[in-house]
């Protein structure tokens, strides 16, 4: 899983005011592919059309949404984390360009609010992208209406068809919690 964090403050960047998080998950299933759950039915022989198709509208959907946000502060930096499986990943792995840190202390300035933007699934991966921001900039957005011209024209997320890759809906979720003080 990678995390790209936006934050204000140099001196914290674990404090965050928004954040993109990217979840890469490898089946053991080689070509198989199944995804199973309440709204969408089982999926076998994922095409690269379905692929593409599915890719091109999580693409979309990102477009549409950092469009639809209101604007960040112009004193911001950015920050990626990068999380590992401790069961395949070598012990004391660092990738070139990133340095070991500790994933617990990441805390968000404000309100969050959490968007589950999109999925794609194909034979090998999923990748599914997930945005927090604060509850103050999603103020002007109306997730009704900026994701129902993606539902016009590519036909309803919850119909999916055997042999294409899945984009799911947006769901957005609120977290309650105090502010640290």
């Amino acid at each position: 899983m990678v995390i790209l964090g936006v934050y204000k403050n140099t001196e914290d960047p674990n404090s965050l005011i928004e954040s993109y998080q990217f979840k890469f998950v490898y089946t053991p299933k080689g070509p198989q592919m199944h995804i199973a759950s309440d709204r969408i039915p089982l999926l076998k022989n994922v095409t690269m059309g379905g692929i593409k198709s599915a890719s091109m509208g999580l693409i979309r959907k990102l477009f549409l949404l950092m469009h639809n946000l209101g604007p960040l502060p112009s004193d911001i930096s950015l920050t990626m984390k990068l999380f590992y499986y401790d069961a395949v990943t070598p012990p004391h792995y660092q990738p070139p360009g990133f340095k070991e840190g500790v994933a617990h202390i990441i805390h968000f300035e404000g309100d969050p609010v959490h968007v589950k933007l999109a999925e794609v699934s194909t034979s090998f991966h999923v990748f599914k992208l997930r945005i927090t921001t604060e509850k103050d900039r999603m103020e002007t957005l109306n997730e009704q209406s900026i994701f129902k011209e993606q539902e016009d024209n590519d036909g309803p997320q919850k119909k999916c068809v055997p042999g294409h890759a899945v984009a799911k809906k947006p769901k957005i979720k609120e977290t309650s919690r105090k502010r640290r003080r």
